[in-house]
């Protein structure tokens, strides 16, 4: 709880801090004395703007980071699938399978659920883990790109 409060206060100063900086912005705005001072006043505005859409950012990135460790055990996750279990990466993904029930899904759509809830980006990695997860877990083979899942099947 200590550590989501000091977020909070910094992003409250940071927020703050925007705040401050755009009321400048206008005040010289509406003191701008010649071209050179609205040229001025253009550039700092389109900064201030490219701040807070980078802090936006941060803040979404942030809050994907800590959602990843929280699922990821300590230590990391080991990729080794010859233990004959599921992989938290796998596990994952079914655990979002399981809330929709049996349904067909489409290999793209299996990739999507592997960039969404595991730190899996790279496409051939996507490929590999489609292709374990569809032949080893609950899926039945419905064409080259969809698959059924059933989750009673494996």
């Amino acid at each position: 709880m200590g550590s989501q409060t000091g977020k909070s206060e910094r992003y409250q100063r940071v927020d703050d801090r925007q705040s401050e900086i755009s009321s400048a912005i206008a005040d010289l705005e509406a003191e701008a004395a010649n071209e050179q001072v609205e040229q001025l006043v253009a550039v700092l505005d389109s900064m201030s703007m490219e701040l807070r859409r980078l802090e936006a950012r941060n803040r979404k990135l942030t809050r994907k980071l800590a959602d990843l460790d929280r699922r990821v055990p300590d230590g990391g996750i080991k990729a080794d699938s010859s233990t004959g279990g599921t992989s938290p990466r796998d596990q994952a993904v079914l655990d979002v399978l399981a809330e929709r029930g049996p349904c067909k899904i489409e290999v793209s759509e299996l990739k999507q659920l592997y960039r969404r809830h595991t730190d899996i980006k790279n496409s051939r990695t996507l490929d590999d883990r489609v292709k374990h997860l569809t032949r080893d877990g609950p899926f039945e083979f419905v064409s080259p790109a969809l698959w059924e899942y059933v989750p009673d099947s494996s």
